[in-house]
C-alpha cells in the first residue's frame, strides 16, 4: 500500500467515524426517542456541549476530507502529493482535527465522571457529582438514580 492509498483509507475512516459521532450525539439529544427530555432541561450540560457533533464529528470531518483530496486516485506521485500548499493545508486540517478529538474527550470524560441527570427522590439533579468515587467505580445500590430496586433474576 502506497502513501496515497494508505491517506484515503485512513481519510474515508476519519469520514466514517465522525458521521458516526454526530449520529451518536443527535441520539443523546432525544432519549427514548422524545424531545420532551430536551424542554424540561433534564439533560446534562456535557450533552448541550455537543462534543459529539462539533468536536468528533465536523472538526475531525476536516482532516478526513483533507486525507483523501491529498491521496488522489492514484498512487505516491499522482495528485496533490507534490503540491506543498495542499499538503501544508493537510498538516493544519489535522491540527483542527486534533483539537476536535481532544475537545471530544474532555467534555466525555466530565461526562462519565459527572454521571446522568436522573430522579431520586423526587430531584431530578446528577446525583454522581459530589461523590468520592466515579460513577464505573460506584457500587450498585448507589447507581440505582431512579430508587426503583433492580429486577429478581430470572429462575
Amino acid at each position: 500500500m502506497c502513501t496515497g492509498q494508505c491517506a484515503r483509507f485512513v481519510g474515508l475512516s476519519l469520514i466514517t467515524l465522525s458521521l458516526v459521532c454526530i449520529v451518536a450525539n443527535a441520539l443523546l439529544l432525544v432519549p427514548n426517542g422524545e424531545t420532551t427530555w430536551t424542554k424540561a432541561d433534564k439533560l446534562s450540560l456535557q450533552v448541550w456541549l455537543m462534543a459529539g457533533f462539533f468536536g468528533g464529528g465536523l472538526m475531525v470531518l476536516c482532516p478526513g476530507i483533507a486525507a483523501v483530496r491529498a491521496g488522489g486516485k492514484g498512487c505516491c506521485g499522482a495528485g496533490c502529493c507534490g503540491n506543498r500548499c495542499r499538503m501544508l493545508r493537510s498538516i493544519f486540517c489535522s491540527a483542527f482535527g486534533m483539537i476536535g478529538a481532544i475537545y471530544c474527550v474532555s467534555v466525555s470524560g466530565t461526562g462519565l465522571r459527572d454521571g446522568p441527570i436522573c430522579s431520586k427522590n423526587g430531584s431530578w439533579d446528577s446525583h454522581f457529582k459530589d461523590t468520592e468515587a466515579p460513577l464505573n467505580e460506584a457500587p450498585l445500590t448507589t447507581l440505582l438514580a431512579a430508587g426503583r430496586p433492580p429486577d429478581p433474576p430470572p429462575p
